[in-house]
């Protein structure tokens, strides 16, 4: 009886993870921090488009990391601990102002090179 290699798996045996989620959720949240700004510059639109895009987006990478990346299981909490772990510790060692500062500007970039590095 020989055994099938899943569709998940090359040929080393290594588990290849499902990127496209991620990759698309990436996509989206640029998308959302920049259209707002050409279509309707300095209104409530935009703000929220610029706070809340980054939170449903790292949201949603986290739900995609956890649920449906085919990582294995161990990885997956090592790494939500760790991205936990460095949120709180950066929050506690910066300025009191800067934590919407992360969120606007620190969160889209965190997750798109979290992203982009899961693809290479």
């Amino acid at each position: 009886m020989t055994s099938t290699p899943t569709p998940s798996a090359d040929s080393s045996g290594a588990i290849r993870l499902r990127m496209w989620p991620a990759i698309l959720i990436a996509i989206a949240q640029w998308i959302a921090l920049t259209v707002p700004g050409w279509i309707a510059q300095g209104t409530m639109v935009q703000f929220m488009a610029m706070v809340f895009g980054p939170i449903l987006a790292a949201l949603s990478i986290i739900v995609w990391w956890l649920f449906a990346s085919r990582a294995p299981r161990r990885d997956r909490w090592i790494v939500l601990a760790i991205i936990v772990i460095g949120g709180l510790v950066t929050t506690l060692l910066s300025h009191k102002s800067v934590p919407m500062v992360m969120v606007l500007f620190g969160l889209p970039i965190v997750t798109t090179l979290w992203a982009a590095w899961l693809a290479a």
